[in-house]
């Protein structure tokens, strides 16, 4: 009971909400009168609990005199529930990995900040060029006309034998434009999988060498174009932990 009683409170319901819930289920439903001398609360401060679970979604009413209220079946409020906090989970460990990733470059290691989309994509496509066994991207955004571009040089480094994989959003917004990036690459001859990512770019050549695009904002919505820059890291220790990471990322999506 009390296991139980710890699963409520962790689903955002305060203990004595928890025991009007249970007493519900229990019973499948009451009136405030008789769910007070129940769980033994004075009765305002059972209709106000009452009011709460219904405002938290565990809790029906029926319109009768006097109201009648009935617990949502639990399957259904836990199912919610868990789909609701794994999202915040999920969310929470992109934020915590992008900061962690984007501060780590700054840990006395050799590195070079490029500004400007322009010069970004010049220095990318070099970099992609360079790659002789592996190529690994995350790419949560791409710029206008950059998908074609990424294509025709993925083409030139599967005839000489290099190894590509790309994980992926399903979509950005840029400049006030969405831009299908799943899609650019579902004709591509590639290993492609998508995943939720922030809107920066990963770039791991050979897992030796790394490039890191991002926006000013990498958590809003829209990205504007130039507000972009990237780092590029000389260190292989760095790279090889970023790959390291990136194939485990990748071996975890069905």
């Amino acid at each position: 009971m009390n296991k139980t009683i710890n699963a409520l409170e962790r689903m955002n319901l305060h203990k004595s909400e928890a025991i009007v819930y249970m007493l519900l289920v229990q019973k499948m439903g009451g009136t405030v009168e008789e769910i007070s001398k129940e769980v033994r609360f004075k009765k305002q401060n059972t209709y106000t609990i009452l009011n709460k679970l219904i405002q938290k979604g565990f809790v029906d009413v029926e319109k009768s005199n006097p109201v009648i209220y009935h617990v949502v079946p639990p399957t259904e409020t836990f199912r919610k529930e868990q789909i609701k906090i794994l999202d915040e989970l999920y969310t929470a460990n992109n934020e915590l990995n992008f900061l962690y990733e984007a501060n780590i470059n700054k840990l006395k290691h050799p590195i070079n900040l490029i500004q400007g989309f322009r010069p970004i994509i010049k220095k990318e496509i070099n970099l992609i060029k360079s790659a002789k066994k592996t190529l690994n991207m995350k790419i949560g955004f791409l710029f206008f006309n950059e998908a074609q571009i990424l294509i025709n040089v993925f083409e030139n480094l599967k005839n000489t034998g290099v190894k590509i994989n790309i994980i992926a959003n399903q979509a950005c917004t840029i400049d006030n434009e969405k831009i299908e990036v799943l899609n650019k690459f579902k004709n591509c001859d590639v290993n492609v999988k998508e995943d939720d990512l922030p809107n920066t770019k990963v770039i791991l050549v050979d897992g030796s060498e790394m490039m890191q695009i991002f926006p000013r904002f990498p958590f809003h919505e829209n990205i504007y174009s130039d507000n972009v820059h990237c780092t590029y890291n000389y260190s292989k220790n760095i790279a090889k932990t970023y790959n390291d990471r990136f194939n485990h990322q990748l071996k975890l999506i069905v």
